[in-house]
Order: C-alpha cells, then sequence, then structure tokens
C-alpha cells in the first residue's frame, strides 16, 4: 500500500511538473508571435457583409485567372487589393446599386492601380 501511494505522488507531481511547465512555456512564447508587429488601421467602410466580401474575391480571382491563368499567386495578391480598395473607398449600397458596366469599369481601375503597386513593391525589392 505504501509503494502505491508512493507512485500516486510522484505521478501527481509530474502532472504537476508539467503542466506548471507547459503553462510557463506557453506565456512565454505566446506574446512573441504578435510582438514587434504594428497593425495598420484599415479604415473600412464597415458596409460589406463577409458573404459579398468573398462573392467579390472570388469573381476577381476567377476573372483574373481567365485572364492570366499562369500566376494565380499574383492574381490572389491584387484581388486582395482590390477587394482593400473597394472596402475602403465605397459602401455596400453603392456597391449593389451600380452593379453592371459602371462597376466593371470602376474594378478595372482599381485593378490597374493595383497592378502598378504591385509593380513598383517588386520593383523596390529587386533592388
Amino acid at each position: 500500500m505504501n509503494a502505491r501511494r508512493k507512485k500516486m505522488k510522484i505521478h501527481q507531481r509530474m502532472i504537476r511538473y508539467i503542466f506548471i511547465h507547459t503553462a510557463i512555456l506557453g506565456t512565454l512564447l505566446f506574446p512573441m508571435g504578435t510582438y514587434g508587429s504594428k497593425k495598420e488601421p484599415t479604415n473600412y467602410t464597415g458596409t460589406f457583409p463577409t458573404q459579398t466580401v468573398r462573392l467579390l474575391w472570388m469573381g476577381c480571382f476567377q476573372g483574373a485567372n481567365m485572364k492570366n491563368p499562369t500566376n494565380a499567386e499574383a492574381n490572389g495578391l491584387i484581388c486582395d487589393c482590390i477587394l482593400d480598395k473597394v472596402r475602403k473607398r465605397m459602401t455596400h449600397e453603392y456597391v449593389r446599386r451600380n452593379s453592371g458596366s459602371h462597376m466593371q469599369d470602376q474594378y478595372t481601375a482599381l485593378a490597374n492601380e493595383c497592378a502598378n503597386e504591385f509593380q513598383q513593391l517588386t520593383l523596390k525589392e529587386a533592388i
């Protein structure tokens, strides 16, 4: 019986040891993932439902891949940029009211703007 109690105490100490060290490591390592990173304000209008954002991005990505199927990663980055600009400059109601060729022209202008920004970023990285 005495040996059994010793084993239980050792087992409890091991569990306590593991728990305490896991907690210490977790508190030390968790903040390091965000330490030093500055979150820039997005300044979105906040009027776009998540489903609309996803549909706009998906439509953009599919259209971009039809136009240039060889560079899906760049197409995704351009679509991210376009959606950021749409969400900052326009409201959901405006986009919904002005669908069609008028919005397509605006999306094209934003795509050109984003492509130029993307091109400038890659040039700076190359230098």
